[in-house]
């Protein structure tokens, strides 16, 4: 199992409500973990990476 993934699954896990924080690129784990949150709020700097097509 990634490290992404188990924090991704404790942050689900949570009972809390949970908000990520993206401040220039979510990336791979990056993005796993913050799909995990209940809430992403990103800078305006803040983008996702895309797959190149």
């Amino acid at each position: 199992m990634l490290a992404a993934e188990r924090i991704a699954r404790a942050l689900r896990d949570h009972p809390a409500p949970v908000r990520v924080l993206v401040p220039h690129y979510a990336m791979s784990g990056g993005t796993l973990i913050a799909l995990a949150a209940d809430a992403i709020v990103m800078t305006d700097g803040g983008r996702r990476q895309r797959e190149a097509s």
